[in-house]
């Protein structure tokens, strides 16, 4: 269930309080359980996602190496709680999804998979996590790729990281836990459109 508007002004009233103080994930949600049912939510989403990036792939031709597992969320699993987000807040580690190889290694990057259910969230990423991912790729010798897989429409779209040595600046648009970068549409690729 989706937070009421009332709720949303409330949480992005108190991240800005918060940022202002210097503290951006040191606010309070007062609402735990509807937090936690929207985190699990998103994560099922990020997991079919994971799932129809990586067969579509496959598909393709591509060797998949998966990197970071999405592993289940049972009732019994960890959701998140106000203190891992803070801690994912911190993290600065790179960490991608997986790394993908077209069959004569003629294409070879990391990827990250994103799972939106509407086409208007095409193309919002973590500024945090786009910044991890820029700050590796400018000292490696590998591309590194976005994908977003739209439930509403069934398709599979990419965005592949700017210049390694530009670092990029996108429109932005604050969140509870985090900014959101926007990436422009021009910047996005349709990759594949599936069938139903």
């Amino acid at each position: 269930m989706p937070l009421k508007p009332s709720q949303t002004r409330n949480i992005l009233m108190k991240a800005k309080q918060a940022k202002e103080k210097n503290e951006p994930h040191l606010f309070k949600i007062k609402n735990y359980k509807c937090m936690a049912k929207t985190w699990k939510r998103d994560f099922k989403v990020g997991n079919r996602s994971a799932s129809k990036i990586y067969e579509t792939l496959d598909e393709d031709g591509y060797t998949i190496l998966v990197i970071t597992e999405w592993g289940d969320i049972g009732e019994e699993s960890k959701i998140y709680t106000a203190q891992q987000k803070i801690y994912k807040a911190q993290e600065q580690k790179f960490k991608p999804d997986a790394i993908a190889m077209a069959p004569k290694l003629e294409d070879v990057f990391f990827l990250d998979c994103k799972g939106k259910t509407s086409q208007a969230w095409l193309g919002w990423v973590n500024e945090r996590d786009y910044q991890k991912y820029w700050k590796a790729i400018s000292k490696l010798d590998m591309k590194m790729r976005i994908y977003f897989y739209i439930e509403e429409s069934n398709e599979i779209w990419y965005h592949g990281l700017r210049d390694p040595y530009k670092e990029p600046h996108f429109q932005t648009i604050p969140q509870p836990d985090a900014e959101v970068y926007v990436i422009p549409h021009g910047e996005l690729m349709l990759y594949k459109k599936l069938s139903a």
